[in-house]
């Protein structure tokens, strides 16, 4: 493997587009592989079998290798190798800015290209294929800014400019494989998700806190900060120490809780409000917030306490105390989040695009359950009980 890596590093050097250019045809050919398995037994968003005849085999394959070969590499050749000349470095001002332009410069006009280059390879005329494009172009811009700002973090602070291309590649056939397990195994794959999102939420708000709280004996004794000898005491004599713990918590109400209710909840509540339309929407938005967002409140506050080993009533009452300041945030933020879920998303996605547009707020939540008073310092809302 070393040794791949290094004639790899030389292919680099040499012959950079080329190189880049077959790594692309190669991983957009597998990727095609995976998504054609997907769609064999699929239907797309609106329940109607994809658009045409030719959907499968070796030639839309033989499509994708083209695009990813011919086109995506060098013209993302050039975008990367621009944007790291006019926004230089890796600070986190200059990461936001790069993530921005991508994702607004370059993201829309890359997508209609794509869905307009498919559509003329399969023979459609070029109107009739850029209509098709512009139709796609919402739901796809919607799940390209919930996944790749964060997935950006990575490219642009931490990976080589030389290897952006081979990195936002291996991410996208992540996704495919993602995409994947979401139609093989939907609620499963939501539990892990969730669980994952959620935990790493509670690790975002543990290092907010000892930020905020630099010089204060931080009850759970992480990231550096110096408790008592009797708490380190107590740390030692634990399974797990209480920043652990708490993040465990987390995760078990993510993956056995959040995700279960979320995905029956979209579901039943597509079927009882079938539809796209503004009004459709609106009612959706309606229903979330004053059905769902309360109870999973309570239900989140009461689970996690009771885990930390309060009774059950004292869990329901700490729970009762923090709805009010929880579900402000809440309305702040996800009537807008929802509109454009249940507005663009297709069903299947709906609940782990929700789970990483509320990475922020199970952050939010994590402080909420482990804090006293309530300090309720940013808009973050709710639906993320899910």
């Amino acid at each position: 493997m070393h040794g791949f890596r290094l004639k790899y590093d030389k292919w680099l050097h040499d012959s950079p587009l080329v190189t880049k250019g077959v790594t692309s045809a190669i991983l957009f050919g597998v990727g095609d592989r995976i998504a054609q398995r997907i769609e064999g037994s699929e239907t797309d968003g609106n329940g109607d079998k994809d658009d045409s005849a030719d959907r499968h085999g070796i030639k839309r394959t033989a499509r994708m290798v083209l695009w990813g070969g011919v086109l995506f590499a060098p013209i993302g050749h050039a975008w990367y190798n621009f944007l790291e000349k006019a926004v230089r470095g890796t600070t986190r001002a200059a990461v936001a800015k790069k993530i921005a332009a991508d994702q607004l410069l370059f993201s829309p006009p890359l997508s209609l290209t794509f869905f307009t280059y498919a559509g003329v390879s399969e023979g459609k005329p070029l109107r009739e294929a850029v209509e098709t494009a512009v139709a796609k172009l919402p739901p796809t811009l919607a799940v390209n800014w919930t996944v790749w700002p964060l997935v950006h973090v990575c490219t642009f602070g931490f990976v080589p400019l030389e290897y952006r291309i081979l990195f936002i590649n291996l991410m996208r056939r992540i996704g495919e494989l993602y995409h994947f397990w979401l139609h093989e195994a939907p609620l499963l794959t939501k539990i892990i998700t969730a669980a994952t999102l959620f935990g790493t939420g509670d690790r975002i708000a543990q290092r907010l806190e000892a930020k905020v709280l630099p010089h204060s004996p931080f009850e759970e004794g992480i990231w550096g900060e110096q408790p008592p000898h009797n708490e380190k005491a107590d740390e030692r004599s634990r399974l797990v120490s209480a920043s652990t713990a708490r993040t465990l918590r987390m995760m078990i109400w993510g993956g056995l809780f959040a995700a279960p209710i979320m995905h029956h909840w979209f579901h039943l509540i597509e079927r009882a409000i079938p539809g796209t339309g503004k009004l459709v929407v609106a009612k959706k938005v309606a229903a979330d917030m004053l059905i769902i967002a309360p109870g999973t409140s309570l239900a989140f506050f009461t689970v996690t306490k009771t885990m930390e080993g309060e009774p059950v009533r004292d869990a329901f009452a700490v729970a009762k105390a923090k709805l009010p300041p929880t579900l402000l945030a809440d309305y702040m933020l996800w009537p807008a989040a929802n509109a454009i879920i249940f507005g663009v998303v297709p069903l299947h996605y709906r609940t782990p695009l929700t789970h990483c547009v509320s990475l922020v707020w199970s952050t939010f939540l994590s402080e909420m359950a482990s804090h006293e008073p309530l300090r309720l310092t940013a808009p973050w809302g709710s639906d993320q009980l899910l």
